[in-house]
């Protein structure tokens, strides 16, 4: 088979590695890049990426990650329990493959140990530097340029421990919200807020406040980082973390579509062999629908989630209340588009 050169430091980078081992390439080439944007420490792993590193890696998820056992929204001032789903066993069953929360540090070595190779050579790339590899697959992108007026600020911190530990929490705000995800290592918070807004610990429940305490300094959520990029591949090189590129925050559970484009690619590299074109032409086809379907998800989940208006944030948020107590299957299948897509049953 023809030679690849595999650009980016990241798990999606050792994804695709031995996603395209497993196909049956064995001239694999290396190359990272320095990334400029911090990648968050925290991976929430849902059904959708978790069967991937799980069909992989001889190591199972559960013994590196942490599995939560219910999902919750809540009230961020009085913590009142707006909504609340199940995880762990019924995940599950209903999907397939556990939801696993763990560090991007921490999969990352369980990947490496798989591969079993020295970490990646990192070095500076452009997208115009080209390799004597048949493909290059560009696994991270470059940092986007930081708007002048972002819509959105993002900043992160991390716990020993918080009351809530077994769940995934969402804090809700005005015009702001905090996801809250349970490491081995300790609690993860994501701070997700309209641009123009400051954070008032005041605002906030008291078990957050030690969150607070070590909070980032925010940064910018770059536009781009929410959009489905024009091109899937342009000549020789091909793109994975087709959307959601860059930054996991936002949406935790929606920064897993690198894993889901590694298993395509490979499996349609794999299929159409030689003909490397139509292997192309049909990764981007199918993973552009995919895209196009979380690109929907994200925006909506995002601006409801960032309402600044107090009637329209009511009825969001007693709109989800109500749909949990008394609609709880209703509830479930708004959470299907996202994890029960297998792409290991798809494209196998």
């Amino acid at each position: 088979m023809y030679p690849l050169t595999i650009i980016g430091d990241s798990s999606t980078a050792d994804i695709t590695h031995l996603a395209c081992r497993a196909a049956g390439f064995e001239n694999i080439s290396r190359l990272g890049r320095h990334q400029t944007i911090p990648r968050p420490t925290l991976v929430c792993l849902g059904a959708n990426a978790s069967r991937v590193v799980n069909a992989l890696c001889q190591t199972p998820l559960e013994s590196f990650g942490f599995l939560p056992d219910r999902d919750q929204i809540r009230l961020g001032r009085s913590a009142y329990l707006l909504a609340e789903l199940p995880l762990g066993d019924f995940y599950r069953q209903r999907y397939g493959s556990a939801l696993v929360n763990c560090s991007e540090q921490a999969l990352r070595h369980t990947l490496q140990q798989e591969i079993g190779e020295p970490d990646v050579m990192t070095q500076n790339l452009s997208q115009q530097d080209e390799t004597d590899a048949g493909l290059n697959l560009v696994c991270d992108d470059h940092a986007s340029k930081i708007p002048e007026k972002p819509a959105y600020l993002h900043a992160s911190a991390m716990t020993q421990n918080h009351s809530l530990r077994k769940a995934n929490v969402t804090w809700l705000g005005e015009g702001q919200y905090i996801q809250q995800r349970s490491l081995p290592e300790g609690v993860h918070f994501d701070f997700i807020t309209l641009a123009g807004r400051g954070w008032s610990v005041a605002q906030w429940h008291p078990s957050l406040h030690e969150a607070f305490e070590s909070k980032s300094e925010a940064s910018a959520l770059p536009p781009d980082a929410l959009e489905i990029r024009d091109h899937f591949f342009q000549g020789d090189t091909v793109y994975l973390n087709s959307y959601s590129r860059g930054e996991r925050g936002a949406l935790p559970e929606m920064g897993n579509t690198g894993i889901e484009d590694a298993w395509v690619l490979s499996r349609m590299l794999e299929n159409y062999e030689e003909d490397v074109t139509d292997a192309l032409v049909a990764y981007e086809q199918f993973r552009r629908v995919r895209s196009k379907k979380l690109h929907k998800i994200y925006w909506e989940e995002l601006r409801r989630m960032t309402t600044p208006v107090l009637t329209s944030a009511w009825r969001f948020r007693l709109g989800m209340a109500l749909r949990a107590r008394f609609l709880p299957e209703l509830a479930l299948q708004q959470r299907d588009a996202l994890h029960e897509h297998d792409v290991i049953r798809g494209f196998r």
